[in-house]
């Protein structure tokens, strides 16, 4: 697999250092990508050479790039599709390219079912920034770390708390925001006691790596249906809290009553064991058929 191009994402113009840190987290079980194509922009690719992509994510801001080129040989693990990009995902010409290079691991169960009504060949994958290894202990002087919560929270977390975000200027390099991601993840590997969060993609790798986690937002988000099957509370957070509201206070104290701020990490250790196997074992497998159909166009 070592002389197989692979190609990772970017995501010019985006906000979110989520997206970069699912990459990072897909990058470690594959060989060092050669090149990166714009996630949003796959269709527009035109590359002589064939690189495999693991089509791991959130698509799409662009689905009129949907499907991707011919340069782009599609191995598909976390594949998660918006609302708002069904009615392409069900134009003849994507479901053709999908069952051709089914069967697609899902990222949630929706998006498993969604295609399954449009008679494609899914499996539910999860996440891979579930694959982050275990931390080998928990810090002696940490904090309690607040990623991209906007509301108060208990005196007791507060005080001995950091505020992070995952957003970032869209004008930043991609090479930076990348940096930025490497650096987050070590900050909640090394020096998280607790993390609380409205971010699914600080959320999953957090809980691999072994640190209890907080999780605020909407039980019935059809995006966060994952976080419940790895054991993760989803802890209900109205989108509409407006400190100027009568009911503000009232809301904020109903919330910290129903919230386990004594919350143990998740143990996902065999289950990860169990996905990495299984992401190896698929993606070896379809390297086999890249193999069997363009062998001149896939050697570095």
């Amino acid at each position: 697999m070592e002389n197989i191009r692979f190609a990772g994402f970017s995501y010019e113009g985006l906000n979110n250092l989520g997206d970069h840190i699912q990459s990072i987290c897909m990058e470690r079980l594959i060989p060092l990508v050669k090149k990166r194509f714009n996630r949003d922009k796959l269709g527009q690719i035109l590359d002589p050479a064939k690189y495999v992509v693991v089509m791991n994510g959130w698509f799409t801001h662009s689905p009129q790039y949907f499907p991707p080129s011919d340069t782009v040989f599609p191995f598909f693990w976390g594949f998660h599709v918006t609302n708002s990009c069904w009615d392409k995902m069900s134009t003849p010409n994507c479901i053709n390219y999908l069952r051709t290079h089914s069967p697609i691991g899902c990222r949630d169960s929706f998006t498993q079912k969604c295609l399954g009504e449009i008679g494609v060949d899914s499996f539910y994958s999860k996440c891979l920034s579930l694959t982050l290894p275990k931390r080998k202990k928990r810090p002696t002087n940490g904090w309690n770390i607040l990623v991209d919560v906007p509301i108060p929270l208990p005196a007791f977390i507060e005080d001995n708390a950091i505020h992070v975000s995952h957003r970032i200027s869209p004008n930043v390099p991609e090479k930076d925001k990348f940096e930025q991601a490497q650096k987050l993840l070590a900050l909640y590997r090394d020096s998280a006691n607790l993390i609380v969060t409205t971010r699914l993609h600080c959320a999953l790798p957090a809980a691999a790596m072994g640190i209890p986690v907080i999780f605020l937002g909407d039980p019935n988000d059809y995006r966060l249906s994952l976080l419940s099957d790895i054991g993760v509370k989803i802890n209900s957070y109205p989108n509409d809290f407006n400190t100027e509201k009568e009911t503000f206070i009232n809301d904020i104290k109903r919330l910290w009553s129903e919230v386990d701020w004594k919350v143990e990490p998740v143990n996902f250790e065999a289950e990860k064991k169990s996905l990495i196997t299984e992401f190896e074992e698929r993606l070896n497998a379809r390297i086999g058929i890249l193999n069997q159909y363009y062998p001149t166009k896939i050697i570095v």
